[in-house]
């Protein structure tokens, strides 16, 4: 990825060399000085204790994630939250939440500073930070009602108390198209045409994701449970299903077992040898690993690691016409937040480009590869919004991110979109009008203004959008999964939204799921 600017066949002298070097040294720790003594508009250091703070913030933290800005949370988060980061420095506190401590062993048995360094750290967060984050919510209360799509809800036999939708999808591939719902609470998954309901079949795990290669429909399991528990939880799984020609539904035994917390299964042939092998990101916790499973031709897989670290997200193969070989776009989640192109460079093995960085705050749910300018390079569209990990504030920079390619994979932010908790975008034409329209959810949503799981930014075109919110009443709280594909055979891509809801003071009931079918 360098380019080498040397002209071939001449080299600098040593001693020139190590000249130059030792300037740069010198200037480098010289400009550090003044920025210190003078100042910056974002790095105002004002006691010689929240200098050392900061250097030793710089040192430590840096070294596992973007450096965190105090600005990111307010004083009592960072107060609360620190504690918990502090174990993966071996530093132990009774604060710490009880899930940390069932996992200490994956934590340093012995300091990596002293307790006074610690403290620096913790006087200089709680010193910079601001007492509370501004608002930066969108208005929902002047937006208009979506009115380029039909709201179907699901049918009233999925209309309960308690549900959690943990998987919806389109299947395209058959005519008339399916649609596969999960819900984890009573771990079922249902299966509906445009005629109506078809079957439904229990699954021992919760389907969080799907396959659908040649004949092959694999079902991802995450686990028992979707909360995050204790890193020793490995008990994902890929299960095979089969449909048969009236529409009834059988699991098969798992072909692969001893998944991290696993989010999502990619079917694609990795090393060229025409079968098809299966990339699977396991979340995890504290271990997790971007894996892909070679098909052996036997029926079994054997699972080669890419990125042997927690937190991957989503996943996109693409193949790379220089090549000819099929390369991964990433984006990762958890500590080193960012979006990785891995070239494969044969055999299996990746080479690795991080081409966006987001601070561990973030929270990241997931990522489009989509030409939204028309220039002829996929840009990429990108959500933040997790607030399951020990700061569940509201967070003012949570919400749709669009980056603009320049032609050589590197990306400049050009358009934002608040939307609290936002955990997944669809960028497509939905109205066939040659703009690229943005369809998102909201999870982790404010209470004050429960609009928030659902808006459609319509495109009329220069990244100009116009915002809709879903219409009244449609008995959903909480949007934890969704997909796009043409349901009802109209030549439109329709939308289903996978709800998560539990009883309240404003509903008893709610639907599992709703579908939106373009007008």
């Amino acid at each position: 990825m360098s380019n080498n600017t040397n002209t071939p066949g001449k080299k600098k002298p040593v001693k020139t060399i190590l000249l130059i070097i030792a300037i740069a040294a010198v200037l480098v720790f010289a400009l550090r000085d003044v920025l210190f003594k003078h100042g910056s508009s974002s790095d105002d250091i004002s006691t010689t204790a929240d200098h050392e703070g900061k250097l030793l913030a710089e040192k430590y933290c840096q070294s596992c994630h973007l450096l965190p800005d105090p600005s990111l949370l307010d004083k009592q988060t960072w107060k609360s939250f620190l504690p918990e980061m502090g174990l993966y420095l071996g530093i132990k506190s009774p604060d710490v939440s009880l899930v940390a401590q069932q996992d200490k062993d994956f934590y340093p048995a012995q300091p990596v500073i002293s307790n006074e360094q610690w403290q620096s750290i913790l006087q200089y967060y709680e010193a910079a930070a601001p007492a509370s984050l501004p608002h930066n919510a969108a208005n929902y209360s002047a937006m208009s009602e979506l009115s380029s799509f039909t709201p179907l809800p699901a049918p009233p036999f999925l209309e309960r108390s308690s549900l959690r939708a943990s998987f919806v999808k389109i299947d395209k591939r058959v005519t008339p198209a399916r649609l596969f719902v999960f819900d984890a609470n009573s771990k079922q998954l249902f299966l509906f045409n445009s005629n109506g309901f078809l079957d439904s079949l229990h699954i021992n795990g919760i389907i969080v994701d799907m396959s659908f290669a040649r004949n092959e429909i694999m079902a991802l399991s995450i686990g028992d449970e979707l909360r995050m528990g204790p890193d020793k939880d490995k008990n994902g799984s890929v299960i095979p299903i089969t449909i048969n020609a009236a529409g009834k539904m059988q699991a098969k035994a798992p072909v692969i077992k001893g998944l991290a917390r696993p989010v999502q299964i990619l079917n694609t042939d990795i090393n060229g040898d025409h079968q098809t092998d299966y990339v699977i990101a396991e979340f995890g916790k504290l271990t997790g690993t971007l894996s892909w499973f070679q098909n052996n031709g036997t029926g079994g897989y054997n699972k080669h690691d890419i990125r042997a670290v927690p937190g991957s997200v989503k996943v996109y193969a693409e193949e790379n016409k220089e090549t000819g070989r099929n390369d991964l776009w990433v984006l990762f989640a958890q500590g080193n937040e960012g979006i990785f192109r891995l070239d494969n460079k044969a055999d299996g093995r990746f080479e690795e480009h991080q081409v966006l960085k987001f601070p561990p705050s973030y929270g990241s749910t997931s990522f489009e590869r989509i030409d939204i300018n028309k220039d002829g390079f996929k840009d990429i569209v990108y959500t933040c919004g997790d607030n399951g990990d020990g700061t569940p504030i509201l967070k003012p920079y949570h919400g749709i991110y669009v980056f603009i390619n320049d032609g050589k994979d590197h990306f400049e932010q050009r358009f934002f979109y608040p939307l609290n908790g936002c955990y997944k975008v669809v960028a497509s034409d939905f109205n066939h009008t040659g703009n690229i329209d943005l369809a998102a959810i909201g999870y982790f949503t404010n209470p004050a203004q429960p609009e928030e799981w659902f808006v459609y930014l319509k495109n009329n075109g220069s990244l100009n959008f116009t915002p809709y919110r879903a219409p009244a009443g449609m008995g959903i709280q909480n949007a934890l999964t969704m997909d796009s594909g043409d349901f009802n055979g109209d030549g439109k891509p329709d939308l289903v939204i996978g709800n998560d809801f539990a009883a309240d003071k404003t509903a008893a009931t709610g639907p599992l799921f709703v579908l939106f079918e373009s007008k």
